[in-house]
C-alpha cells in the first residue's frame, strides 16, 4: 500500500467517524444557542478553555509525547509502556482534580471579577481526571496502530455524551453547562476503557514510574509550549468578557468553532497516522523530507477544495448551526478560513521538531507563536472587532507556519520538495481568490473548483 493510500486510508477511517463526532459537536452548539443563547456559548467557551488549559498543565501532555515511545518499542516494550501509561495517566488525572479545586477561586475571580463561581470550576475536576485516564487509553491505541479502535472510541463518546447532556440544556439553562461537560467526560472515558483491550504487564510501580521518565520529560517541553498557547486563548477571552461581555466571547468562540474545529477534522484523521510514521525516520533527513513533503502536498490538494466550500456556505453554515443572533460571525469565518492552508504547512513541520524529541526548541517556537498570536488578536479586534478576528487568524498562522518551515530548514536540513512547494503556493492563492471572490457573490468561489481540480492532477503527475 503506496503512502498516498494509507493517508487517504486513514483519512477515510477517522474522517467518516469523527464526523459523527462533529455532527454531536454542531448539536450541542445549535442546542446551547437555542436553549441558552451566546451567554451559554460564552460560558461553554470559558469552562472548556479552563480544562484544556488544566488538563496540559497536569498531564505533561503525556497524550503526545507517549505515542512516539510506544510507537517505536517492540511487543515487550509497548506492554511495559501500556501499563506505565495507564498508572501515570491515574497519578496525573487524581493530581489534576485536586490542583482546580485549590485554584477555582483563582479560576473564578480571573474569569467573572467574583468568587460566586467557584463551585463550578471546582466540579471540573471529575472531567478533568476522566480526561487524563481517556487521553491515556487513546495513547495506547495510537501508539498501537488500533486506529479504528480508537476511532470508534471517539464516536461512541461523542455520541453517547451528546445523547445524555442535550435534555440538560433545555430543562437547566445556564446551570446545564456543568453537568454536561460531566457527563461527557464521563462517557468519554468509559468508551475509551471499552474499546482500548491492549494488556500491559504487571509491574512494581516504581517500574512503571521508571517506564515513563522519557515520555514525560518530552511531555514537560511539550505542555510549557501548550500552556503558553492556551493561556493565550484563555486571556483573550477573558479580554472579551471584561470589555464587551460573554455575548462577544460566545460570538468569538463560535467563530473559532467553525473555522478551527471542524476543519481541524482532516488534520487530526491525518496525523494520527503521520505522527507514528515519521517518529520512526524523524532523526533520517531525506526520508523524513520526503514523508513531510509527501504530506504537506496531500494535505493541500485536500484542504484547497474545502476552503473554497467553506467560503461559499459560510452564512449558510452560521444560520444551520446557530442561530441568526450569529451572522457577525460570517466575516471572520470567510478571513479566517483561509489560515487553514498556512496552518497546515506549519502542522506538519511542527511534527518534526516534536518526533525528534528537540523539546527546547519547540517551546521556544510555540511560546513566540503564542504570545503574537495573543498581540495580533487584541490590535485587530481593537480596530474591526469580531471580522477582524479571522485577519488576525490568518496573518498569524502565515508567521507561524514561516517560523517552522525556517526551524526545520536550518535545524535540521529539511526542506519541501518542488513538487510540495508549488502545491502550497497553488493552496494559498486558490484560498485567496475564493476569499475575494466571495464578495462578489456566494456562487462565484465555485470558479476555483477547476483550479484545486487541476492542481491536484499537476501534483499527481509531478509525483509519477
Amino acid at each position: 500500500m503506496s503512502a498516498s493510500q494509507k493517508v487517504l486510508k486513514a483519512l477515510g477511517v477517522f474522517g467518516s467517524v469523527q464526523s459523527v463526532g462533529i455532527l454531536c459537536s454542531i448539536v450541542r452548539a445549535k442546542l446551547i444557542a437555542i436553549a441558552i443563547g451566546s451567554v451559554g456559548v460564552g460560558l461553554f467557551g470559558i469552562f472548556n478553555a479552563v480544562i484544556e488549559l488544566m488538563a496540559t498543565a497536569t498531564q505533561l501532555n503525556m497524550r503526545q509525547s507517549a505515542v512516539r515511545d510506544i510507537a517505536d518499542a517492540s511487543e515487550a516494550g509497548r506492554r511495559r509502556m501500556a501499563s506505565a501509561v495507564r498508572w501515570w495517566a491515574r497519578v496525573l488525572g487524581m493530581f489534576g482534580a485536586v490542583a482546580i479545586i485549590a485554584l477555582s477561586p483563582v479560576l473564578s475571580f480571573i474569569s467573572f471579577k467574583t468568587l460566586d463561581w467557584w463551585w463550578a470550576f471546582a466540579s471540573l475536576s471529575v472531567v478533568l481526571f476522566c480526561s487524563s485516564i481517556t487521553g491515556g487509553e487513546q495513547t495506547i491505541l495510537q501508539g498501537t496502530g488500533q486506529l479504528k479502535r480508537l476511532a470508534h472510541a471517539v464516536m461512541w463518546g461523542s455520541v453517547v455524551g451528546t445523547a445524555l447532556s442535550a435534555p440538560m440544556y433545555f430543562l437547566l439553562g445556564e446551570g446545564s453547562i456543568i453537568p454536561s461537560l460531566i457527563v461527557f467526560g464521563l462517557s468519554s472515558m468509559a468508551a475509551s476503557l471499552i474499546s482500548c483491550r491492549y494488556a500491559g504487564v504487571r509491574m512494581p510501580w516504581r517500574q512503571k514510574m521508571a517506564e515513563g521518565k522519557g515520555f514525560l520529560r518530552l511531555g514537560a517541553y511539550l505542555t510549557v509550549s501548550s500552556l503558553v498557547a492556551l493561556g493565550a486563548s484563555y486571556i483573550f477571552k477573558s479580554f472579551l468578557a471584561l470589555r464587551d461581555g460573554l455575548d462577544a466571547v460566545g460570538l468569538y468562540q463560535a467563530g473559532y468553532t467553525l473555522m478551527v474545529n471542524y476543519v481541524g477534522i482532516v488534520f487530526t484523521a491525518i496525523g494520527m497516522e503521520f505522527y507514528p510514521r515519521l517518529s520512526s525516520v524523524a532523526m533520517r533527513t531525506r526520508i523524513a523530507t520526503r514523508v513531510v513533503s509527501h504530506e504537506v502536498a496531500l494535505l493541500m490538494c485536500v484542504l484547497a477544495p474545502l476552503v473554497v466550500a467553506f467560503t461559499m456556505a459560510d452564512e449558510l453554515m452560521v444560520r444551520i448551526l446557530y442561530t441568526d443572533a450569529f451572522l457577525p460571525i460570517v466575516p471572520m469565518i470567510l478571513f479566517g478560513i483561509g489560515g487553514a492552508v498556512f496552518r497546515a504547512i506549519a502542522y506538519c513541520h511542527s511534527f518534526v521538531v516534536v518526533a525528534r524529541a528537540d523539546g527546547k526548541c519547540f517551546v521556544v517556537v510555540e511560546i513566540a507563536s503564542a504570545v503574537i498570536g495573543l498581540a495580533l488578536n487584541i490590535l485587530f479586534y481593537d480596530y474591526w472587532g469580531i471580522p477582524g478576528l479571522g485577519l488576525s487568524y490568518a496573518l498569524w498562522y502565515a508567521i507561524y507556519a514561516g517560523a517552522v518551515v525556517g526551524v526545520c530548514h536550518w535545524r535540521y536540513g529539511l526542506h519541501l520538495s518542488r513538487k510540495s512547494a508549488f502545491t502550497a503556493l497553488a493552496a494559498i492563492a486558490i484560498a485567496a481568490s475564493a476569499i475575494l471572490l466571495r464578495h462578489i457573490g456566494w456562487w462565484a468561489p465555485a470558479l476555483m473548483l477547476p483550479a484545486c481540480a487541476l492542481t491536484a492532477l499537476l501534483a499527481r503527475r509531478r509525483r509519477a
